[in-house]
């Protein structure tokens, strides 16, 4: 076989190698960027949780009491 076509070869290897490696990293930033915002929800939803939780503490017994018994 010639030179030139190895020399095509290893420029079709180059580059088939390097799309390949940008498909790679794009899936995985996507993956990512998913897992951050399902992150960012479930922080939120936390900090409303712990909000509610501090007022409840904080607030007097008989407001307390009539929090638990709406609960239910």
């Amino acid at each position: 076989m010639s030179g030139t076509f190895w020399f095509v070869l290893g420029i079709l290897s180059i580059v088939t190698v390097g799309r390949l490696a940008s498909e790679s990293m794009k899936t995985k930033r996507k993956l990512a960027e998913g897992a951050s915002e399902e992150q960012q929800a479930r922080m939120n939803e936390l900090e409303e949780r712990v909000k509610t939780l501090e007022r409840i503490v904080t607030d007097k017994r008989t407001k307390l009491a009539d929090e638990i018994d709406s609960l239910n």
